[in-house]
């Protein structure tokens, strides 16, 4: 009996040191396997609720930024290149009980920038003189119609009345500390003209198809038609188309003084 006995704790301890790895990590792994699914649950459960609430998540690591601090990184226009925005208060080291008298004010946006540095012809942003363009289509056009309108033809009473189209580009361009002005319009005007007091008016357009800087070494194209002439006109209107011919020059040379007015421009 005694015997019997002694043999069975060896017995069960042989089985223990028998049994396979695999079958003892069984238990460690179940065990995980389970923790994962909670996790996941968890996380699952979290994303619903947040999503269901509107609450925001505090799942990850960096909080968003907050309202009040992001009112100081909005975008802000600027109508005018010399000018800056005006700065945020730079980092200031306070010692402790430091009274609001003690306190440096933020420089203003008028003294930041007359302090930085300014690139020949550019705006003070752009202090290193790389790339910069300056729109001036606007005032170009216009002072285009000014110039133009002002050439009369005065063999047959001749002069612009109006314009179908005034169309391009024109920019001062910055680039490497050098200015150029670049320039690429094309206009259609439309003008009236009388052989003698008690005749008809003779319509009739002026086209100038490409101005532009890449044909500057070439007179400028000037186009002249007559609008639409009947029998009784007709012999009055070849005489405005001839009139219109022989001054060309002063319409080309209306369009140089136009082209160095815009070299002037300084944006």
């Amino acid at each position: 009996m005694s015997d019997s006995a002694a043999a069975t704790p060896a017995t069960v301890a042989d089985a223990a040191s028998t049994a396979t790895p695999a079958a003892a990590a069984a238990p460690k792994a179940a065990k995980g396997s389970d923790s994962d699914d909670e996790s996941t649950a968890e996380t699952v459960h979290v994303l619903k609720a947040n999503k269901s609430t509107g609450i925001k998540s505090s799942y990850y690591h960096f909080s968003s930024t907050p309202a009040h601090e992001a009112e100081r990184y909005k975008p802000q226009l600027i109508t005018d290149p010399n000018a800056l925005p005006a700065t945020s208060p730079p980092p200031q080291l306070l010692s402790t009980g430091a009274s609001a008298a003690q306190m440096t004010a933020p420089p203003s946006a008028s003294t930041v920038a007359a302090a930085a540095p300014q690139a020949i012809g550019g705006s003070r942003w752009n202090a290193a003189g790389t790339w910069e363009d300056c729109d001036i289509s606007s005032w170009a056009h216009a002072h285009f119609k000014t110039l133009l309108s002002a050439v009369e033809v005065p063999a047959v009473s001749g002069k612009i009345t109006g314009y179908e189209r005034v169309t391009g580009d024109c920019t001062i361009i910055f680039s490497r500390g050098k200015k150029r002005h670049g320039y690429d319009i094309n206009a259609l005007a439309t003008f009236t003209a009388r052989v003698s007091a008690d005749g008809k008016d003779i319509k009739g357009t002026l086209e100038f198809p490409e101005i532009a800087d890449s044909v500057a070494d070439e007179p400028w194209q000037v186009l002249v038609s007559i609008k639409d002439p009947t029998p009784e006109t007709r012999q009055h209107a070849d005489q405005v188309y001839d009139a219109f011919k022989k001054q060309l020059p002063a319409f080309r040379k209306a369009i140089d003084q136009w082209v160095a007015d815009l070299k002037k421009h300084e944006g």
